[in-house]
């Protein structure tokens, strides 16, 4: 009878923990995916000139992860990281991906090349890239970049 009591009141004392309790509790269990969203826009003169892509890499971990892979050209990856990419051919002027994270971690890399037909010598060009996370709506990050025949891709990494 007595250990009957005492089960009822462990019962009574579980029930009766706040509501922060249990939220921390539920999202240890459960966990609450944030939305990340990447959007990619780029200011030129003549975007035709241009092609590209961009990868997304993130952790590979299932259960820390959500995309649609119709978002995307192609999945590459390990057991630890993988690489969401979407080619950009010719080079639009916006460009928008949406993933789920738990713990956000992420790296953009944005290539932009000029066109094998156009002689960097000869032609004129220009492309500005601004590159901006955002974690449930919220800005995080922005970078902006400046295209140049000679530069490496635009790379931005963001973690929380």
């Amino acid at each position: 009878m007595e250990k009957a009591f005492y089960a009822v009141l462990m019962s009574l004392l579980v029930l009766s923990c706040s509501d922060d309790e249990d939220k921390i509790l539920e999202e240890s269990v459960s966990g609450n995916f944030k939305t990340v969203k990447v959007i990619l826009t780029r200011t030129s003169s003549n975007h035709a000139l241009f092609d590209g892509g961009t990868i997304l890499t993130v952790s590979a971990d299932k259960s820390n992860l959500e995309y649609d892979e119709k978002d995307f050209d192609s999945i590459l990856g390990d057991e630890e990281y993988l690489m969401l990419a979407k080619v950009n051919e010719p080079l639009t002027a916006k460009q928008e991906f949406t993933i789920k994270q738990k713990t956000v971690k992420i790296q953009i890399v944005d290539t932009p090349q000029l066109l094998d037909t156009i002689d960097p010598d000869v032609d004129e060009y220009d492309l500005t890239t601004k590159i901006e996370v955002f974690v449930n709506d919220k800005l995080v990050k922005s970078e902006t970049y400046e295209f140049s025949h000679f530069s490496i891709p635009n790379i931005l990494q963001y973690k929380e």
